[in-house]
């Protein structure tokens, strides 16, 4: 059995927290979340993200500098041919990058983070994707997979942090309790957020004691 899902299974998916007409996709749209510990589809997935949570549950967020705090994570660099460079896998005309298979979700999450917040993370486990569809007309040009594109999820364990150098995308990171994350968040990414908390934090079951 496959990892990823197929396309049909992940529309077949129930959602929650869906939100109508985003505006970085064409319009008309819809996006949501689906929970699930099988992978987004591989050919409509480019871009995966992770909640890195050190052990005490605090967890470390990137600090863009233009969109601010958020989950580190990023598109999924295309696996060069052989005897070919990645910037010149990246350079190459469109319909050649998107014939060329891509690195794994969460190899593509891990190293986002590493290059995003400094943490290293471990234990590295699916916890759903945020699914989009569009009505509208497809721009010219338009470089994500369409009418239907998934953003993949996962949850993972700090292993270590190391010193964070300033870059032109990102600021040092945040660090935040649950109490912040739960404020942080809202929307498609605190479902999200609740749901990797919960994989790797797991509230212990309450028994009822019996009644004398």
């Amino acid at each position: 059995m496959s990892e990823f899902m197929t396309e049909d299974e992940m529309l077949a998916m129930e959602g929650t927290a869906e939100e109508a007409n985003v505006s970085y996709i064409p319009l008309p749209n819809t996006v949501d979340v689906v929970l699930s510990d099988l992978l987004a589809p591989d050919t409509v997935t480019p871009t995966a993200f992770v909640f890195p949570f050190f052990d005490n549950g605090d967890i470390l967020l990137a600090h863009n500098r233009r969109r601010q705090v958020e989950v580190p994570g990023g598109h999924r660099d295309p696996i060069p041919p052989k005897g070919m460079t990645l910037a010149e896998a990246l350079a190459l005309p469109m319909l050649s990058f998107k014939a060329l298979k891509k690195e794994h979700p969460v190899v593509a999450a891990k190293r986002e983070t590493d290059e995003e917040t400094g943490a290293v993370v471990s234990d590295v486990v699916a916890v759903g994707f945020m699914r989009s569809h569009s009505d509208g007309v497809k721009p010219d040009g338009y470089k994500y997979p369409w009418p239907n594109s998934c953003q993949q999820f996962f949850a993972g364990l700090i292993e270590r942090v190391v010193p964070f150098e300033e870059t032109d995308e990102c600021r040092p990171p945040v660090r935040l309790t649950h109490e912040q994350a739960e404020q942080a968040f809202n929307g498609r990414t605190l479902t999200l957020y609740r749901a990797a908390r919960a994989a790797l934090f797991p509230q212990p079951v309450q028994h009822r004691l019996p009644t004398p």
